[in-house]
């Protein structure tokens, strides 16, 4: 038995815990520049109300997305890429046609996007007033009452 002191240990519990913070960075990063692309999300939402086929998802991009229209061959290796990544599954109908539909992954990381956008919506709304009040304060004398004021 190895005997070692608190502060080693506490050196190793360190370390791990770097190590394991470093790994779930990585692991972030990557989800993020997959979902980040540029259809991506706009599929995640198209596909939120349930199972599309191809046809409907290609005409509900651009409405969804506000980018244009996306081309046969891009909306196919973007599907292709999300079932890859486990984000959609492909399906197929009983009328011999398939369907594309949000995996239990792609739900969570289209509430994940979501939250995202809520929080940016928040940030900005926030960052907007205090631009308001830089520009309001910026108009005000530079001395109010004897006292500087600065922006």
């Amino acid at each position: 038995m190895r005997l070692t002191d608190p502060a080693s240990e506490r050196l190793q519990l360190h370390a791990e815990l770097v190590d394991g913070a470093a790994h779930h960075a990585r692991i972030v990063r990557e989800i993020l520049a997959r979902v980040g692309n540029k259809w991506t999300v706009t599929l995640l939402r198209a596909l939120s109300t349930g199972p599309q086929r191809y046809g409907a998802l290609r005409a509900l991009v651009p409405e969804l997305g506000g980018m244009g229209v996306v081309s046969k061959r891009m909306l196919t290796l973007r599907l292709r890429e999300l079932q890859r990544y486990g984000l959609i599954d492909r399906r197929h109908c009983a009328d011999n046609r398939v369907k594309y539909g949000l995996t239990e992954f792609g739900n969570g990381v289209l509430l994940c996007v979501r939250d995202t956008e809520q929080f940016i919506r928040t940030y900005l709304i926030a960052a907007s007033d205090l631009r308001s009040l830089v520009a309001v304060a910026s108009e005000v004398p530079d001395v109010i009452a004897g006292v500087p004021v600065r922006a």
